[in-house]
């Protein structure tokens, strides 16, 4: 691999990046920030994101490769309820790295520790209730975005408030437009101290997964891309949707390799058999 990554970011990113690139790959990280990011979409709305984020989070790696670079990378978060949990958020990020040898690794991370969130102002808001969101969503140390909704439309918007004499300044001018104020919390990384560390673990799983090389083609990125169901009832015996194996590919040539669970379990439970547990 050639010793130079440039990261396309323009929100500090690489405070999460730089370092497992370095010690894993011993690559430096070099930053892109001329090119706007949120043409591609943003988290308070204004620009919506018009494709998955999957190709959006390769389209900004590949900025990287048109600006003459020999390998890229990018990042792209989503945010809303837990798959899996209920009542639960959750921070669902992709990493992926390009390079100019045609090779396209793309890595995941599904977390819940997120403080992502909103809260809509009433005028009978109650300053407790108010004071409680804050601290839950860690306010200041994670900023806001205050917008004001006029039916679909955002009438008012400033993001990045991280005092609390800035709230009190942006509410008061707020309040002058007509419409719904609502609180978010901002998810921008630079913004987000919870989000960058999710991202650093994130380029510690994308680093690993380059340093795997496919057996076949000896292409970088060689790992975990899906899993087989069937893993069969302790109680009946039957199968469940649970992991049977877990499937490794290369995503240069394809190939792949079925293998047992990473976890070793061996049966389901009956409370995950839809036969003995209907």
């Amino acid at each position: 691999m050639n010793k130079e990554i440039v990261l396309v970011t323009k929100h500090g990113k690489e405070r999460a990046v730089r370092r497992p690139f370095w010690i894993g790959l011993g690559m430096q990280t070099v930053c892109k920030t001329d090119f706007d990011t949120d043409l591609l979409g943003t988290f308070s709305g204004e620009i919506e994101r018009a494709d998955s984020p999957l190709n959006t989070c390769i389209r900004k790696a590949s900025v990287g490769l048109e600006a003459g670079c020999s390998s890229a990378l990018a990042n792209e978060g989503s945010f809303g309820p837990h798959p899996y949990l209920p009542f639960v958020a959750a921070d669902f990020e992709m990493m992926a790295y390009v390079d100019c040898e045609g090779n396209r690794v793309v890595e995941q991370l599904l977390a819940y520790r997120t403080n992502y969130g909103h809260l809509d102002l009433k005028s009978k808001l109650e300053e407790v209730e108010l004071q409680a969101w804050l601290e839950r969503v860690r306010f200041p140390s994670h900023a806001l975005i205050l917008k004001v909704l006029s039916g679909d439309e955002i009438v008012f918007l400033e993001k990045g408030i991280n005092s609390a004499s800035q709230l009190r300044n942006s509410l008061a001018l707020a309040a002058r437009q007509r419409g719904q104020l609502r609180l978010e919390t901002d998810m921008r990384a630079h913004c987000n101290p919870t989000r960058m560390g999710v991202i650093g673990r994130l380029a510690v799983k994308l680093v690993r997964r380059l340093l795997c090389q496919c057996p076949s083609c000896l292409a970088p990125g060689f790992g975990l891309e899906g899993q087989q169901p069937g893993l069969p009832c302790s109680l009946c015996g039957n199968a469940t949707d649970l992991a049977l194996f877990e499937i490794f590919a290369c995503p240069r040539c394809g190939k792949e390799e079925r293998r047992p669970r990473a976890d070793g379990l061996k049966k389901a439970s009956p409370g995950d058999c839809q036969f003995c547990n209907p």
